[in-house]
């Protein structure tokens, strides 16, 4: 979404993708985050999602999700920028993000 059309209390699924060989190990800096699971079709790819609510406190401080494997780890950050104030109004916005890491 651009910046500043986040709203507080709007649901979002950020979804983690990574590749490497051993598969990678996928985690999350919040609770709640699927185990990764292979993609089909896309050998040594590794995938998790993650569903939580946008709030003002991880338009600042974001969410991460970091692929490991014992050759070494990657970390991306998803930033929401700037989140507007709660409105109330009708209806349930999901939005689904994504990344893909890459480990050799």
């Amino acid at each position: 979404k651009a910046d500043g059309s986040w709203r507080e209390g709007d649901e979002v699924t950020l979804i983690c993708s990574a590749r490497g060989h051993p598969d990678p190990k996928l985690s999350w800096s919040q609770l709640g985050g699927s185990p990764a699971e292979p993609i089909p079709g896309r050998q040594g790819w590794v995938s998790s999602s993650l569903t939580l609510k946008v709030t003002s406190a991880l338009s600042r401080d974001g969410i991460s999700c970091e692929a490991s494997n014992p050759h070494g780890n990657k970390l991306h950050v998803f930033h929401f920028g700037t989140v507007s104030p709660q409105t109330s109004q009708a209806g349930v916005a999901v939005m689904a993000v994504a990344v893909s890491v890459g480990l050799l």
